[in-house]
């Protein structure tokens, strides 16, 4: 079976990458836009695979492998194509997210001893960022010019802990939420905001927000009141530049399964706001959308209806529609959209629903 993955989508929404089997099953890296889609290439053997890009999609970063059946981290661009950014003295290495710019990028890469540490690459140069007292350290996100990375860091109790590390001060431990281990996943543009996700003093899993004036807050006691009874925000993936919109998985206790999630971070009300509203619903068809899609809701009463759509950077870019509507189920079709990410609300008096979109173009 070929196989294939979408790993990350430029900030303007236009470039999506990530890898794909080739005929000979092994991974190559892909850029996909509105007008073109392209093979990266590898520098070795055994593939590779792409897993960030920059805001406008121009520089791609990820692993490639090389001689020797080992993996190093590479930048991509049209005018150089993959570059080999080295490693720490030892084998490997491997990129997982870039700067808006293009011009930091960060990650892992062994150390001469084989351990791995995160890394910040600018201009030629891979810079160890060390730990937090351990042997081991990793890299996820980066801020938009490059000095904020985020990931997590070995203690010298062999705990693992998340870290912020700014450019000038170093790294700094995030703490957990009481358990034993914490991991910092992205960070936004203007690196205040960190989300990732910790262990809980019961062992459980929680996702988490940092902020210099807040600390570590549990996303699910924070928004409690937007989550079904029952339900519980368990990582934090991602986040948008301007902080509003984080993504990740959590446990979905009306169905009793693990699901995506998209947290509105301005909302403060129920997740169906106003008075109980089981019979509220709305759906994109189809999903992900490829050409025409629709937008199906159902108003469960008369009502005042809001219909929005709004970009990954919360931008909105359409009023699909505003008006009374009776009760009963409604369609609106959806404007062309670029391939990227999407989100679309709907207002039914006091209560809002949201949905993500994504449009493959």
């Amino acid at each position: 079976m070929r196989q294939s993955a979408a790993r990350w989508i430029s900030a303007n929404g236009n470039t999506i990458v990530g890898w794909l089997r080739d005929e000979h099953g092994y991974p190559a890296a892909f850029r996909l836009t509105p007008t073109s889609a392209e093979l990266l290439g590898a520098l070795g053997p055994d593939g590779s695979a792409a897993t960030a890009s920059s805001a406008d999609g121009s520089v791609v970063v990820g692993w490639t492998s090389v001689p020797g059946s080992v993996r190093h981290a590479f930048r991509w661009t049209q005018e150089t194509g993959m570059v080999d950014l080295g490693t720490l003295g030892g084998a490997e290495s491997l990129a997982a997210a870039v700067s808006a710019d293009g011009r930091v990028v960060v990650g892992q890469a062994h150390s001469e001893i084989g351990e791995w540490r995160a890394f910040r690459w600018i201009d030629g140069t891979m810079q160890d960022l060390g730990t937090l007292g351990g042997t081991w350290a990793e890299a996820f996100g980066v801020c938009a010019d490059g000095s904020v990375v985020v990931g997590w860091a070995e203690h010298p109790t062999g705990a693992m802990s998340a870290f912020r590390w700014k450019d000038g001060e170093g790294m700094r431990d995030l703490g957990t939420l009481g358990g034993a281990q914490s991991k910092a996943l992205a960070v936004s543009a203007d690196g205040s905001l960190v989300v990732g996700w910790s262990d809980t003093p019961e062992g459980t899993r929680r996702a988490f927000r940092w902020t210099e004036s807040t600390g570590m807050e549990d996303l699910t006691e924070v928004y409690r009141a937007l989550l079904p009874d029952g339900s519980e925000l368990r990582e934090a993936r991602a986040i948008t530049p301007d902080g509003r919109f984080i993504v990740g998985w959590g446990y979905h206790a009306a169905t009793g399964r693990l699901e995506a999630y998209l947290l509105d971070t301005q909302r403060t009300g129920s997740s169906v706001q106003g008075s109980p509203c089981p019979e509220a619903a709305l759906s994109i068809e189809p999903q992900p959308v490829e050409g025409n899609g629709m937008v199906r809701y159902t108003v469960p009463e008369a009502a005042v209806v809001r219909l929005e759509l709004y970009d990954a950077l919360g931008c909105r870019r359409a009023v699909l529609f505003e008006g009374w509507q009776p009760a009963g189920e409604h369609t609106q079709p959806l404007p062309a959209l670029g391939a990227g990410l999407y989100l679309c609300r709907l207002q039914l008096g006091q209560r809002i629903l949201t949905v993500p979109i994504i449009a493959l173009r």
